[in-house]
């Protein structure tokens, strides 16, 4: 056990996954936080006798605050955990190896730049492809990372702050990786660490007979955020990372071109994206009111 880690997941609906998740990890830290955002009744009941039967601690929102405020609350409960050096987050639905914490420890600290380290990130394979998750480097340096899978040491959240909650959900990760890699602080590959990932309901197309191509098949809502903070926080980074928001903007056209192509409900995801352009213009950040919610 490495009991100076503490792991933490943010959980919204979960399935079957989760109860592995836990018994994968649990093991392996000293400490682990469960953060709730607002999950249905019985799904709650059954959060409780797991935190009781497998020894977590469960925090339960009364509403879903988005990604970035359950992070940051499970941060703050870390705080209060004396021998807690390290956070670790999990979203519900990935699933680690069986060494996956102390490697990815040691990886941390085979470094003598350690001092400089604010993130370590496994190796993250998509569980229903098989696919690597492609980790960008540039100028020879690591500058953004998912949320799940990723080893933090906590004195990185007292200097430099902590996640954004305005974003609600999508580039909450990617937007704290940006802003203290500006800093001078560092990421780091742990390959040796393992983590299954399920991205979501991606499914598989061959175009043209020449290559296939994979479609993540997010609601309109989800496309929104995608949209909306997507273009927000290449605008934010371009001048410092320009590399990064050119490679971003580009990923996203093609993102755009898949879902034209592929996927179905076109309609009510372009006039979400019109929604998400419109709320950037405005400066319109947080949840999507659920009254224009389509």
């Amino acid at each position: 056990m490495n009991a100076e880690v503490c792991a933490a997941v943010v959980t919204y609906h979960p399935n079957a996954d989760f109860e592995r998740l836990v018994k994968l990890l649990r093991p392996q830290v000293g400490h682990l936080v469960v953060v709730d955002n607002h999950s249905p009744g019985p799904t709650v009941d059954t959060l409780r006798k797991l935190a009781q039967t497998l020894d977590f601690f469960l925090i339960e929102n009364p509403d879903n605050y988005g990604v970035g405020a359950a992070l940051n609350q499970s941060i703050e409960w870390a705080t209060k955990q004396p021998d807690c050096e390290f956070i670790l987050f999990f979203d519900q639905d990935s699933l680690p190896s069986e060494t996956f914490v102390a490697e990815m420890v040691s990886e941390y600290h085979r470094h003598e730049e350690k001092e400089q380290i604010f993130l370590v990130t496994p190796r993250i394979i998509q569980r229903n492809t098989g696919e690597t998750y492609c980790h960008g480097v540039y100028r020879g340096k690591y500058l953004v990372a998912q949320t799940s899978g990723s080893l933090m040491p906590m004195r990185v959240f007292a200097r430099e702050g902590v996640y954004r909650e305005d974003l609600f959900i999508d580039y909450v990760d990617y937007e704290f990786c940006l802003r203290v890699a500006a800093r001078g602080w560092k990421i780091v590959y742990c390959y040796s660490a393992v983590l299954w990932h399920d991205p979501g309901n991606v499914k598989q197309f061959n175009f043209l007979g020449i290559r296939k191509v994979s479609t993540s098949n997010y609601s309109p809502l989800r496309r929104y955020y995608l949209m909306r903070n997507g273009i927000w926080t290449i605008k934010k980074y371009c001048i410092v990372f320009p590399e990064w928001a050119a490679d971003q903007a580009w990923q996203m056209l093609k993102g755009v071109a898949r879902v034209l192509i592929f996927e179905q409900d076109r309609t009510r995801t372009i006039l979400m994206w019109m929604c998400a352009i419109r709320d950037v213009l405005l400066c319109r950040f947080g949840r999507y009111p659920r009254t224009m919610n389509a």
